[in-house]
């Protein structure tokens, strides 16, 4: 059966909605065969590449310029020295377009055994202009195999600055000026095997814009910054190739965490592991470890392991540590966003299992199946002034408000938070844990209304199975706390049930299960069950 989920088609999973998200699709071959049929080899050492620590930044682009369609270019382990002399720019283009290092208008091209890297890595104190180290732009067929790529580091790119231009105007501009190791830029069908990238100055390691079909087989990816992903994947530069808005990518078997890299944090790996943003993007992740992300007192939604906002994100036999969250969801637009973890292990996880955006749009469906999540507690955000979401530790914290948002947890085992889930704005949709085993150190849910717009919704509300364990000794109040009109006059139905639930408190005095505070005077109340195994000083409402 193993084999026949993984045979299964690629346009099988982009036609079969959420209900097909939970299966493993295919991952593409790494095979090359395409360039051993075809054509010229390029030895970079034949072409004058030295590889000796000098500034060889124009050699590379002539070499680079030379690539016909069905050229293979072999670097022959070289080490390869760029930009020495670009010391970026705050106002204008860090260099011309014709002077950066990048395949352009290519088909059925292979690089490999090599590395890229920018001269004199190191964290700016400013955000400057800073052209990428190598760059794809409108290529099909490219295979990149056995290369690792260097960018400058924090603060040496700028990729935002090119939101004031017209979605298909920002291709060059990222490659004169964002500054990240490896920019894949409205490519299609292109392969990176076994290659490293390290350092950026802006969005991500390697980034992809615009992309449809990449596959990521084997990588590595540090960006050493609080700043920066190690793997992204956006539709920044409008439509894709063929004018479509449709991206699809691949990670598999990739890796990220921190490592000793001149330049850069040997603290952090990054701000998020994978992230995947804007309509018409479906990424999936097979297997990987995804560690050492971080959030930053301007970003405390950041840290993820799995990042993605209005976007497809598919996650299967991954594992995670050292991260604020497993995973994050969002919509930066109106469009929806799906999020979908399958037996992911996570552990030292210091805020959340999973953590929402703070917007008011778009529909968001998140769930966690058979994963086993461990949260110590480590992230937690100590100002008072902040929300209530940052500064206890919980499996879900719901920061949106007056829209959808459906999570799920399936067979899951989630251990080590203070609570189970927190929302202080209202919130419409659904709250389910369905035979979980669950263990919290203070108590349950404190929530301003998670429920149905209307009385007929009632898949909507806090629905759990399974066994929930409270292992506080000393606490008195009630385990969730619950109401159906937020303080902004927000209203919800309520549907509660835990008539499937095992509760088990450990304290030594009687808690009530819940307190309930009847806002809408009885008008908004649609179901209310209460669990039917109690174990302790537990009291029924």
């Amino acid at each position: 059966m193993a084999d026949l989920i993984k045979k299964l088609s690629r346009r099988l999973f982009l036609k079969g909605g959420i209900g097909f998200l939970t299966v493993v699709p295919f991952s593409i071959t790494k095979s090359n065969s395409i360039y051993t049929r075809l054509n010229k080899t390029l030895r970079a050492k034949s072409q004058g590449l030295k590889g000796d620590g000098t500034d060889e930044t124009e050699v590379l682009v002539k070499l680079l310029n030379k690539v016909k369609n069905g050229n293979i270019i072999d670097f022959e382990g070289l080490d390869i020295t760029i930009f020495e002399n670009i010391k970026g720019e705050k106002d204008k283009d860090a260099i011309q377009i014709e002077n950066v290092p990048r395949l352009f208008n290519k088909r059925n091209v292979l690089l490999k055994n090599g590395t890229i890297r920018v001269k004199n890595p190191s964290a700016g104190k400013t955000k400057v202009n800073f052209p990428t180290a190598l760059s794809l732009d409108r290529c099909q067929n490219i295979t990149i195999e056995n290369f690792s790529f260097y960018g400058k580091g924090e603060n040496w790119g700028n990729a935002d600055a090119s939101v004031r231009l017209p979605h298909n105007n920002r291709a060059p501009f990222l490659q004169q000026n964002g500054g990240h190791a490896l920019a894949i830029i409205k490519c299609e069908n292109v392969k990176i095997n076994d290659c490293k990238a390290f350092l950026c100055g802006s969005v991500a390691s390697f980034y992809s814009a615009s992309s449809n079909k990449i596959y990521f087989n084997d990588c590595f990816s540090n960006p050493a910054s609080l700043g920066y992903a190690a793997f992204c994947a956006d539709g920044w530069c409008g439509e894709n190739l063929k004018n479509q808005i449709d991206y699809y990518l691949e990670f598999n078997n990739c890796t990220a965490h921190r490592t000793e890299v001149k330049g850069g944090s040997s603290k952090y790996c990054g701000k998020a592991g994978i992230v995947v943003e804007d309509k018409g993007m479906q990424a999936v992740v097979n297997g990987g470890n995804y560690s050492d992300m971080f959030a930053n007192g301007l970003n405390k939604d950041l840290g993820n392991a799995f990042r993605a906002g209005s976007a497809h994100l598919v996650v299967n036999n991954a594992a995670c540590s050292n991260c604020s969250t497993v995973g994050f969801a969002s919509c930066s637009t109106a469009h929806e966003t799906t999020l979908v973890l399958n037996t992911v292990k996570a552990s030292n996880i210091g805020l959340t299992a999973f953590i929402t955006g703070n917007e008011s749009r778009g529909n968001i469906t998140v769930v966690f199946n058979s994963c086993d999540i461990q949260i110590n507690n480590s992230r937690i955000w100590h100002q008072n002034n902040i929300r209530e979401e940052y500064r206890i530790s919980s499996v879900v914290a719901n920061l949106r408000t007056n829209v959808k948002s459906d999570i799920t947890f399936n067979n899951c085992n989630v251990n080590g938070s203070d609570i189970l889930a927190i929302n202080t704005e209202a919130i419409y949709g659904k709250l389910k844990f369905e035979n979980c085993n669950i263990g919290v150190n203070k108590y349950l849910i404190k929530s301003n209304g998670w429920g149905g717009v209307s009385k007929d919704s009632p898949e909507y509300g806090l629905i759990i199975s399974g066994t929930v364990e409270i292992f506080d000794e000393e606490g008195d109040s009630p385990l969730i706390y619950w109401t159906n009109r937020s303080g902004k006059n927000i209203y919800t139905w309520v549907n509660v049930d835990l008539s499937e639930a095992e509760i088990i408190s450990h304290s030594r005095k009687n808690r009530r299960i819940m307190e309930f505070k009847d806002k809408a005077s009885g008008t908004r109340n649609r179901m209310l069950k209460m669990p039917s195994k109690l174990k302790g000083a537990l009291q029924v409402n």
